[in-house]
């Protein structure tokens, strides 16, 4: 059977670090099984979306590089693949657990109904005396009001064999019984997600681990329905210094702030992989996305959650940058809409440019302070510069400097390197540091204090 995963956010929020690990989770299993990555977007809870950000999350997948095999941008043989458009198959699903006796009319308030959030992973079972209900009080009460429709939950042990995990048992009638469709006529998560991925033929499904007692509720609605189940592998999360999981909601951890802080995405799937996954491989951490799809498996996910740590992906970044060429830099910078990255990236020398400049990036907008002094020649000092730089010693070697450069009568490599040998004896005889001298010279060259060798 071919492998089919699938990554099927909410549109809540933008994408954020905790999802897109997930995705990017899915796509190596998929690609390293040769199977397929299907994209779903779960947009049935109009009260929780989030305006654009569907679109947000597609055009975020789409900068990472994470390309799916069937999704709502491309069709696909199983879709609709936006579960706002799918709402028949809920409905036909519900009326055969109906036929089935599965579930039952509730009459209970919408507010409490709708306060329940297993998306969320929050679990909460609510008393309802609706099940005692006879056909005649049902007939009498949906007469005027609309009812939701709860689940039975049997009573029985649930096992399964978790691929992350291990093996999981629970009593099942210990969590009550669940909504399933809403009275607004809308399906619950649990039960919208069961049916989706039973008609789109999903294989494996690969999620955080907050999902875990979700499974509990998807496997009852699967027995019900006599449907083959996928199997399950629960990630361990991605979680702050205080232990929290990263949430959607916060918008500096999110794909869409990382990319206009100047990241890039081989650096932020690089380092994503490497929080939970282990690629076998000693000393080695800088990776590219073809490089994590042949080396992926599932039996090398650990089973602790992984601390998100800005400064080793900062690092990573650093060395991604280092490692890609002028033609992938333009193209990352495009996705920057301010008119002055577009002078930058049209500009003849921007190749030759990048190529000098780009081991000195910690993220790519650093790219912009760069561009002022090697390509427009735009030399500005702070006051705390201007201060060393006229400074009586700072003059003096200038002028001394400005009288070597003066005598070369050709300005190319091989003069620059006896102007290296000439500054150092200067610094010896003026009894200054020759780092102290090569500094001064960087800042009145290019108005900073670092960047590329300056030979």
């Amino acid at each position: 059977m071919k492998v089919r995963v699938r990554f099927a956010p909410s549109p809540t929020g933008f994408l954020h670090l905790g999802g897109a690990r997930t995705a990017l989770f899915n796509f190596l299993f998929a690609k390293s099984q040769k199977g397929d990555f299907i994209l779903r977007i779960e947009d049935t809870d109009v009260t929780r979306q989030f305006e654009g950000a569907t679109e947000e999350i597609i055009s975020s997948l789409r900068w990472l590089g994470l390309k799916w095999d069937e999704g709502p941008d491309i069709g696909g043989k199983y879709g609709p693949y936006r579960q706002s458009q799918r709402l028949n198959f809920y409905w036909e699903k519900l009326e055969e657990l109906k036929r089935k006796g599965a579930v039952y009319a509730c009459f209970c308030s919408s507010k409490k109904i709708s306060s329940f959030s297993p998306e969320e992973g929050a679990i909460k079972s609510y008393p309802c005396g609706c099940s005692s209900l006879d056909q005649t009080e049902v007939a009498r009460l949906s007469s005027k009001f609309s009812p939701a429709w709860r689940f039975k939950v049997p009573k029985g042990r649930i096992k399964w064999n978790d691929l992350i995990k291990g093996t999981i048992e629970v009593e099942a009638s210990y969590f009550g019984d669940f909504v399933v469709m809403k009275s607004n006529g809308q399906p619950t998560f649990h039960f919208a997600v069961v049916v989706d991925d039973a008609l789109m033929k999903i294989t494996h499904v690969i999620r955080g681990e907050d999902h875990l007692t979700n499974t509990i509720f998807h496997l009852l609605l699967y027995q019900a329905l006599e449907l083959s189940p996928p199997e399950f592998a629960h990630l361990p999360l991605l979680v702050d210094e205080k232990g929290n999981k990263l949430s959607k909601r916060e918008k500096s951890l999110s794909i869409r702030e990382l990319r206009e802080s100047g990241f890039i995405p081989e650096a932020i799937l690089n380092y994503l992989a490497l929080t939970g996954w282990s690629a076998g491989i000693e000393k080695k951490e800088v990776f590219t996305l073809d490089e994590m799809v042949s080396l992926f498996s599932l039996k090398r996910v650990g089973k602790a959650s992984s601390i998100f740590d800005y400064s080793r992906l900062k690092w990573l970044n650093r060395e991604h940058l280092s490692r890609i060429g002028a033609d992938r830099a333009r193209e990352l910078l495009s996705f920057f809409e301010k008119t002055s990255w577009q002078k930058i990236i049209d500009h003849p020398r921007f190749n030759r440019f990048f190529d000098l400049v780009k081991e000195n990036l910690p993220t790519l907008k650093e790219i912009e302070s760069f561009a002022q002094s090697f390509l427009f020649e735009k030399i500005v000092f702070s006051q705390e510069q201007m201060d060393l730089i006229k400074s009586e010693q700072s003059q003096r070697i200038l002028w001394e400097l400005t009288n070597m450069v003066e005598l070369e009568k050709e300005f190319n490599r091989k003069a620059v390197e006896n102007l290296v040998i000439n500054i150092r004896r200067l610094s010896s005889e003026m009894g200054k540091p020759a780092r102290f001298v090569f500094h001064l010279l960087r800042l009145v060259l290019t108005g900073r204090d670092d960047g590329p060798p300056l030979v």
